[in-house]
């Protein structure tokens, strides 16, 4: 299977299970042994869930990556005056 199929099926999953796919595809790279930061993986599960389900409820409000860097730049520019 390519990576543009395996894109392809993941894009079509709700929000909480490509938040899943999203956990399980991290820690498939992780070198640490296994359950060693559990606490830690885990809340960052809950989190990112939480959030994905913010998203999905039309709860968060959406920036795009330039539009962001732009308002950042902007909002740095005005506490360097």
């Amino acid at each position: 299977m390519k990576l543009e199929e395996v894109w392809a099926d993941a894009e079509k999953l709700d929000g909480p299970q490509r938040a899943e796919l999203a956990e399980r595809l991290l820690a498939s790279l992780d070198d640490d042994e296994p359950g060693e930061d559990a606490d830690v993986e885990e809340a960052w599960l809950a989190e990112t869930r939480r959030r994905v389900a913010e998203i999905d409820r039309g709860e968060a409000e959406l920036v795009d990556g330039p539009a962001a860097l732009a308002q950042l730049r902007a909002e740095l520019a005005d506490r360097r005056r």
